[in-house]
């Protein structure tokens, strides 16, 4: 299992789109946040599930979570 870090710029972008989610409904904010930050700590046991995102980095890889991309190293 690999250890999953959530940058400090990952987790201002997560509460700003939390704020945003919120301001029309903040259960609804708040359920998407936490599905958003466990689908994240899930690759700690799957990391290479995501598709490698060449164009941002050549380490880089991606999930989709609705309208949101999850970009990440392994």
């Amino acid at each position: 299992m690999r250890r999953v870090v959530i940058s400090a710029p990952a987790a201002k972008n997560l509460r700003d789109v939390c704020d945003y989610i919120a301001t029309d409904s903040p259960v609804r904010a708040l359920r998407f946040v936490a599905a958003l930050k466990e689908r994240c700590l899930s690759l700690a046991f799957h990391p290479f599930r995501g598709k490698p995102a060449p164009e941002i980095g050549l380490d880089v890889r991606m999930l989709v979570e609705g309208n949101y991309l999850i970009l990440y190293r392994v």
